[in-house]
């Protein structure tokens, strides 16, 4: 086993742990990525463009939040409460691959799941794997900490 394998099955462990009490769907499951390494859409409509552009087909639907798996494997949960409390987790679509992962749009996601509703996402087709791979150098995505 490498180091940087050691030290990310570490994290997972850890971070399973830290929000056992936070109840995360599927985190055991999940790709245990950083907020700061996670794609932000910044300009959804350039994004869209860019999906049609190349032939990639999506749709909006209605999912049970319990049954995604987080790309992103850490959470403000003061953040998820404000999402909650000011009611804007269901502002707009996630967005999610093919195989069940949560894209973009995590604490909303992640808001969902804590009260129990279903959440609308935008079901890209592509698995996971190959649309952060898409994603990548895009000038519509940024980055941001895990308070933004």
């Amino acid at each position: 086993m490498t180091i940087d394998a050691f030290k990310e099955a570490i994290d997972k462990i850890i971070m399973q742990q830290l929000f056992e009490a936070f109840s995360v769907p599927n985190i055991d499951a999940g790709l245990n990525k950083r907020r700061h390494a996670m794609p932000q859409l910044s300009k959804f409509d350039d994004f869209m463009a860019d999906l049609k552009e190349n032939g990639i087909d999506s749709e909006v639907k209605s999912l049970d939040p319990k049954k995604l798996t987080p790309t992103q494997g850490n959470f403000s949960e003061e953040k998820v409460n404000k999402l909650i409390s000011e009611k804007v987790w269901n502002a707009k679509p996630i967005v999610t691959s093919s195989d069940d992962f949560v894209i973009d749009g995590h604490h909303r996601w992640l808001s969902a799941a804590k009260i129990g509703k279903q959440i609308q996402s935008r079901v890209i087709n592509l698995s996971a794997e190959k649309l952060l791979d898409f994603l990548k150098d895009k000038p519509y995505i940024v980055t941001k900490t895990i308070n933004e």
